[in-house]
């Protein structure tokens, strides 16, 4: 359900291009940084400089415009990473995997907000709001990992005959761990991003050896 696709009202279509940006970026911070319950409409409203009442007539409810947030924030942040990997494409299946574990960091840094936002679509107790976005983000994540595997046994560095599921399954629980640690970690600062970045390596390390050719299928010409 991204900005296209979600049925926006004609109140917020019409309104003129900044102020829309300002009200989606008032509702995207307060929602990164609470839980549905928690997060406030009146707040969203006074950081966007409209009535409450204005948001009811954009979104129809609070609801909506949760889902509606929580989809693009998830989309807003699959774009960055697309794009950090088409400015440094990685070598490898395993900087690849790299790549998809460090840019947390980076997006914590730089987007603290969307990066807030993938933790409570990817990591937090389910709610009804955040099933909208789950299966969206189910399928990134079956994608990546297929072009992954698919890249390392066509390079040689994953064994051919991998229990893929299997395979998948370590893969996403090592990168939902380093991302909820990392994200969790951001939010006071600690550990240090070298640490960080000691520890994706650490993690990378271990998958490849985990996934790597048998020493026979190594040793065959």
């Amino acid at each position: 359900m991204t900005r296209e696709s979600h049925p926006l009202r004609a109140t917020f279509r019409n309104l003129p291009g900044d102020k829309r940006e300002k009200v989606l970026a008032a509702a995207l911070h307060e929602f990164a940084r609470n839980d549905y319950a928690a997060a406030n409409l009146d707040r969203i409203a006074a950081a966007a400089g409209v009535p409450k009442g204005s948001l009811y007539q954009y979104f129809g409810s609070k609801e909506s415009l949760y889902a509606l947030v929580l989809s693009e924030g998830l989309e807003r942040a699959l774009t960055l990473f697309e794009a950090s990997l088409r400015r440094r494409p990685p070598a490898d299946a395993f900087a690849l995997f790299r790549s998809a574990l460090v840019f947390a960091l980076a997006l914590f840094e730089k987007s603290p907000d969307l990066a807030w936002i993938y933790l409570r679509v990817g990591y937090l107790p389910a709610t009804a709001q955040r099933e909208t976005v789950l299966p969206r983000l189910r399928e990134m994540g079956r994608s990546f990992t297929d072009r992954l595997l698919d890249m390392g046994i066509a390079e040689g560095s994953i064994d051919p005959a991998v229990d893929r599921p299997a395979a998948a399954f370590l893969l996403d629980a090592l990168s939902q761990r380093f991302h909820e640690t990392v994200l969790l970690a951001g939010s006071v600062g600690k550990p240090t991003r070298k640490a960080r970045e000691r520890l994706a390596d650490a993690l990378v390390d271990l998958a490849r050896r985990a996934l790597a050719p048998s020493r026979t299928e190594r040793r065959a010409p």
